[in-house]
């Protein structure tokens, strides 16, 4: 038996004003609620879908009472996606609302905010520390299947996946095919392929590190890095470029005088994971004499992957021949990293160090400045006991 899964697409604009988070939220509610109440009353059905083939069940129904969560869940992580891009990015907003129908499955719904600052990094999530902005990012990991960040040459698109089980329906004498039904009080989740247009956690892998970047990802990571002049800022986004695009986590430290690496920046596919993978990796700091890209790493339990660990490899950040710091890389499932994918992340190790340094250059000639200007004070107006 074949399985077909279908889509329905809706998309809004929205300038960047106090009204976007309340016109996002209307949008949602009425693209999912007219999708959802044809699912519920058999309406919504194709062509194909109307007519099956002998022994064929048809597309399985949500519950009304799942259909209606789903629509409050969708509206209200909207509202804090659209009320971020409009703090933090300014731009043109685009919402895009995407409801994703499998017959064996369930029913997802995809909402991607859409705006025009690449280079503005997400704030929030469960790696943001204590009294930082962008806390409500903690709310769509909470209550979201999954949900990720997207870079782009011109566009960064920030999403989310819901799900709803979806209720078999009862087909008379079906024929004994011997594959493809879900059987009575199976879990329907072990056949969910998860979002086919943008998947946020892969959890099959082959034997190889395959590289899923190519030649856009290093210019992409060139476009976005250059005129970062906030260190922390660049491995923010160095480490959201890198998963899952390339890694399933990922952790950034950073060369510090007289305190040796400090760890920047973990990020991790499964956002319930950024915690205690952080605790781990500031336990175990890598040398600081690394030289080699690529080497191996071990595995952090906390990484997850169960039984079956995973590779990690560590790669130095070296800029004009000073150590930058270190970025460490982990796949589950054992996969062996080929030279290619190597070399890939050692350019990009360079574009991340070089970003290090060039922002540590400014800080430190903002420093010089103001210094010698307040030289140039007044002795009163320098000491700060004087001044209008």
């Amino acid at each position: 038996m074949s399985v077909h899964a279908s889509q329905s697409v809706s998309r809004k604009g929205l300038s960047a004003n106090q009204l976007a988070a309340a016109r996002a939220r209307e949008f949602v509610c009425a693209a999912l609620h007219g999708w959802t109440a044809e699912l519920v009353d058999g309406s919504g059905a194709s062509a194909t879908d109307a007519t099956p083939d002998a022994g064929v069940a048809p597309a399985p129904v949500p519950a009304p009472e799942e259909v209606e969560e789903l629509v409050d869940d969708a509206v209200l992580l909207v509202s804090e996606l659209v009320t971020n891009a409009v703090m933090y990015a300014g731009t043109d907003i685009d919402v895009v609302c995407r409801l994703e129908r499998n017959p064996v499955t369930r029913v997802g719904v995809v909402v991607e905010v859409v705006d025009r600052h690449p280079s503005r990094g997400v704030r929030g999530g469960v790696d943001t520390r204590h009294g930082e902005p962008g806390f409500g990012l903690q709310l769509v990991n909470a209550l979201s299947e999954s949900w990720g960040v997207t870079y782009r040459r011109a566009e960064k698109r920030v999403w989310f996946r819901l799900e709803v089980a979806a209720r078999e329906t009862s087909v008379a004498e079906p024929a004994s095919s011997g594959s493809g039904a879900t059987e009575p009080g199976s879990d329907a989740r072990s056949h969910d392929a998860g979002p086919p247009a943008q998947p946020a956690h892969a959890h099959g892998y082959t034997p190889e590190w395959t590289d899923r970047g190519g030649p856009s990802f290093l210019a992409e990571t060139s476009e976005l890095l250059a005129g970062q002049l906030d260190e922390a800022m660049v491995t923010a986004l160095a480490a959201q470029m890198l998963v899952p695009r390339l890694a399933d986590w990922c952790g950034i430290w950073l060369s510090t005088p007289g305190r040796g690496l400090q760890l920047s920046r973990v990020w991790h596919a499964d956002e319930q994971r950024m915690s205690p993978l952080r605790e781990e990796l500031e336990r175990i700091p890598p040398p600081t004499a690394l030289r080699a890209g690529g080497t191996p790493w071990p595995w952090p339990e906390s990484a997850g992957a169960d039984r079956a660990g995973g590779s990690a490899f560590a790669f130095p950040l070296v800029a004009r021949d000073t150590d930058q710091g270190v970025l460490l890389l982990g796949r589950a499932g054992q996969p062996q990293m080929t030279e290619t994918v190597v070399r890939m992340v050692q350019d990009m190790a360079r574009r991340v160090a070089q970003a290090v340094f060039t922002a540590r250059q400014y800080t430190r000639q903002r420093r010089i400045s103001a210094a010698l200007q307040r030289r140039q004070l007044p002795a009163t107006l320098a000491r700060g006991g004087g001044g209008v």
